[in-house]
């Protein structure tokens, strides 16, 4: 006899801010951008130095990723339903 158990995760809040793309291989992302892209820095107004500025990485498109792999986050509003299946078949 076997148990087969579905788990279904419903969210009333699923918007763009909530879906993001994981890339394969971030390093090689940020060594790729820090190749093509001449430092920024910006003027340091208590500080004896200037520092570098914070930015986004451009992310590829999902056309250029070899596997694009979704991950889903902030379930804040959110109902998880456990649905158990017992068959006689091994």
């Amino acid at each position: 006899m076997s148990t087969n158990v579905l788990t279904l995760v419903t969210t009333t809040d699923l918007k763009h801010s909530n879906i993001l793309l994981a890339l394969d291989d971030p390093d090689e992302v940020v060594e790729r951008h820090i190749k093509e892209t001449s430092p920024r820095i910006e003027k340091a107004v208590t500080e004896s130095e200037d520092v570098p500025l914070s930015e986004l990485l451009p992310t590829p498109t999902i056309t250029d990723m070899t596997k694009v792999n979704i991950i889903i986050i902030d379930f804040g509003v959110c109902m998880l339903l456990l649905v158990s299946h017992t068959s006689d078949q091994s």
